[in-house]
């Protein structure tokens, strides 16, 4: 029966993603889904493919497939939201955000998709949104990070320096912390406390280019120049690689098929000492070609 054959395909689909043979994955749940364009299950495995080789919008394509098949289902809106968010699409990140909230998400993960709204509400300046989307949520160290921007550019002092007083009581605060620490730091003239702050997020993550650049600044604005050039410097070269990265991701999204375009971002990645991202581009590329010799190697050598 067509219906078998369908089973039989998307088995056979599941294995080969196991396998990391992608082309063969597309290959038989394109021809499932000419059986019943509706299987929710050819749906979510193209999904997560789509999304492990950079190919957003076909991962998006499908994610709403399943979102529409499943209405209780939380998670292919969750998805979509960080896939813009990462690309900084923050008014479709915060729409696919809310309407996966509307799902019902369970606790656990409510928390975790209330966390990244009131990011992309941050990002667009919609900072008492982003507090009422808080309003709910456990008070973790990331929370505390947007809290404390939220309420620094509002004005909110006396919610503010709560925030902060419990964010300096934290041990060992994270990479968005130790920043909107040393950002109002920065806002109150205390630099001596903005410098500490920015040089921690910056051992924490020396490869981002945001804690270097924010560094300088305060150095300069402390009279220590000849670091202040340095910080720059790096913070410019750091972008630059950056930059890089970004670019060949979004080529890759328009190039679903082109192995050796993951093989350079595995590259790029590298560069940025990003060894997990780097290691998971690098087998993308071999799942769409397995012939692809510098793909393995690097994976060998990883």
């Amino acid at each position: 029966s067509e219906n078998l054959q369908k089973r039989v395909r998307i088995a056979a689909a599941q294995a080969y993603f196991d396998l990391g043979q992608f082309s063969a994955v597309t290959e038989v749940l394109e021809q499932a889904l000419r059986i019943d364009g509706d299987d929710i299950e050819a749906h979510r495995i193209l999904a997560g493919l789509y999304y492990d080789i950079g190919a957003n919008p076909r991962a998006i394509h499908h994610l709403e497939a399943v979102a529409r098949l499943d209405p209780r289902d939380p998670r292919p809106h969750r998805l979509i939201g960080l896939m813009r968010k990462d690309f900084q699409d923050y008014p479709a990140a915060v729409s696919a955000y809310r309407e996966s909230l509307e799902r019902g998400p369970a606790d656990s993960l409510a928390a975790e998709i209330r966390l990244e709204l009131a990011q992309s509400l941050s990002e667009q300046r919609n900072y008492a949104a982003a507090l009422d989307a808080l309003d709910e949520t456990t008070c973790t160290p990331e929370v505390l990070a947007v809290r404390i921007r939220c309420f620094r550019i509002l004005g909110q002092m006396s919610e503010l320096k709560r925030a902060v007083s419990e964010a300096l009581a934290i041990k060992d605060p994270p990479l968005a912390l130790q920043i909107e620490l040393g950002d109002y730091f920065a806002s109150v003239d205390d630099l001596d406390n903005s410098i500490d702050c920015y040089q921690k997020a910056v051992a924490l993550d020396p490869v981002d280019f945001v804690p270097r650049y924010k560094l300088s600044t305060v150095y300069s604005r402390a009279g220590r120049l000849e670091e202040a050039k340095q910080e720059l410097d790096a913070s410019l070269a750091k972008r630059q690689l950056f930059d890089r990265l970004h670019a060949l991701q979004n080529q890759a999204m328009q190039n679903p098929n082109d192995a050796d375009l993951r093989f350079q971002i595995g590259q790029a990645a590298l560069a940025l000492e990003r060894q997990d991202l780097a290691r998971a581009w690098f087998s993308a590329a071999l799942g769409l070609d397995p012939g692809h010799a510098a793909a393995r190697e690097a994976m060998r050598q990883k």
